[in-house]
């Protein structure tokens, strides 16, 4: 991941909501939620393949932690503001490994693509 990725990625809200937006950054179209199915499919290379929602959020978890890493990796910030955002941003991404908050962060994720879905339906539908 880029610094300029994990730039932007600190500067979303430190909320669920924000989690569930670097969700969208980071896994793009590779976990997808196919409500007819009330499942998740997950593309690797090659394949779709099915997935459980508890698959869905071990890759949270582990998203959140490789992020809290290589956010922890860039090089220090000379202002302290920026030192204090940064440790805030990890700080957020250690707690949001909670269950509670990972449920609440692909919940969102959820939603946010199955609107995106309505929208593309709406579209090619003319209307």
């Amino acid at each position: 991941m880029t610094n300029k990725m994990l730039k932007e990625l600190m500067d979303l809200p430190l909320t669920d909501f924000g989690n569930a937006l670097r969700l969208q950054a980071i896994f793009g179209k590779r976990w997808v939620y196919l409500p007819r199915f009330k499942s998740w499919m997950y593309r690797d290379q090659y394949n779709w393949k099915g997935k459980r929602t508890r698959d869905l959020c071990y890759a949270v978890t582990a998203a959140f932690r490789h992020l809290a890493q290589d956010i922890d990796r860039l090089p220090m910030p000379k202002a302290e503001w920026e030192r204090e955002e940064r440790t805030d941003t990890i700080f957020w991404l250690m707690l949001s490994q909670r269950p509670t908050h990972i449920k609440n962060a692909v919940k969102m994720y959820r939603d946010m693509q199955l609107a995106e879905e309505a929208v593309r339906d709406e579209v090619l539908r003319g209307n």
